[in-house]
């Protein structure tokens, strides 16, 4: 074991000039390029395949996002201005979601016993998403 004295001695630029400028072999210069190479090729092909993966991504196309009275309306054939006559309905109702106008016949009969200028729709909408089971009457 070499005493940490003797280690302490001398200049350490001098050492570490010493060990840089000895002679390396023609191995570890082969040695440290091919893997310099070897990096710097990993990193091209990783490079390379993100580049070629990326326009694939953009090019798929996002499925439409449609919230579920839409789905409905859509199921029951209802037009646009019948979806939005819906909607609006919903809104006098005050209710949080359309949907439950699809599901309650009794909200559709509340508006259309009404003298609203919307009971005349409601009441269409009413028969044409509950057929038999809508019967609005005054109350």
């Amino acid at each position: 074991m070499v005493p940490i004295w003797l280690l302490a001695q001398g200049n350490p630029f001098e050492r570490m000039q010493q060990h840089l400028g000895r002679p390396t072999s023609v191995w570890e210069l082969v040695v440290l390029l091919l893997l310099v190479v070897a990096a710097a090729s990993i990193w091209a092909l990783l490079w390379a395949w993100e580049r070629q993966r990326q326009p694939q991504q953009q090019a798929r196309p996002q499925p439409e996002r449609r919230t579920l009275a839409q789905q409905l309306s859509e199921a029951h054939a209802l037009s646009p201005e019948d979806a939005r006559t819906l909607a609006d309905l919903a809104v006098k109702l005050q209710l949080p979601d359309p949907v439950m106008l699809f599901v309650d016949p009794r909200l559709l009969e509340k508006i259309a016993t009404t003298d609203d200028p919307a009971a005349a729709s409601a009441r269409l909408l009413g028969q044409r998403l509950f057929a038999g089971e809508f019967s609005p009457v005054a109350s």
